[in-house]
């Protein structure tokens, strides 16, 4: 069975279905991720949590376009999300430079503020 053909089944509520979509998907969401931090907790717990926010929105999703695209973007959203909270700045400063520097995470106008914030400091030290 096809990546749309299993989607089309969880719409239809074959919850068995998403099982195939996460092993169509699973390795290439991982590398993904993986690309863009370098703990491997961090890119299991965000694809995990990406997993299950695409299977609560899959309505969202429009059929025949890439899922993996969609769900990537899903990822990226919560991997954003973990390099915002307090313990996440606080625990690893160096994962959390190299979370902000990876290439493709974001553009957004605050995480480019704290990865110029950042690199002043160690300009400085």
């Amino acid at each position: 069975m096809d990546l749309e053909e299993a989607l089309q089944k969880v719409r239809a509520g074959d919850q068995e279905a998403y099982a195939i979509v996460v092993e169509h998907t699973g390795r290439a969401l991982r590398a993904s991720l993986a690309l863009r931090v370098p703990d491997k907790e961090l890119v299991d717990e965000t694809a995990h949590q990406a997993y299950i926010t695409a299977y609560e929105k899959l309505d969202e999703y429009t059929p025949n376009t890439s899922f993996e695209a969609w769900l990537k973007q899903i990822a990226f959203h919560h991997l954003r999300n973990a390099g915002r909270r307090p313990q996440a700045a606080g625990t690893c400063a160096l994962a959390r430079l190299a979370f902000l520097a990876a290439p493709g995470v974001s553009d957004a106008v605050e995480l480019r503020d704290d990865l110029d914030q950042l690199r002043h400091c160690l300009d400085k030290l």
